[in-house]
């Protein structure tokens, strides 16, 4: 789920392994592989497999891609 509060991106994020990392790349080309993707956040999922996220909307780019990496 994601939803925008004000200038920012939240992502609220379901389903993870409990106490499980993840990454949360960005990007402005989405065909461009994963490893060229920069890293926005890095983190462990709580108890329940749940994180929420909150990135700052960047007004210069016209689009920016993400994608959470779990392990």
């Amino acid at each position: 789920d994601v939803t925008q509060s004000g200038t920012n991106l939240v992502f609220n994020v379901t389903g993870g392994a409990p106490g499980g990392g993840y990454t949360l790349l960005s990007s402005t080309n989405a065909t461009l592989p994963l490893n060229s993707w920069a890293t926005n956040h890095t983190g462990h999922f709580d108890w329940l497999g749940d994180v929420t996220l909150t990135n700052l909307i960047n007004p210069v780019e016209p689009q920016e891609f993400f994608i959470i990496r779990a392990p």
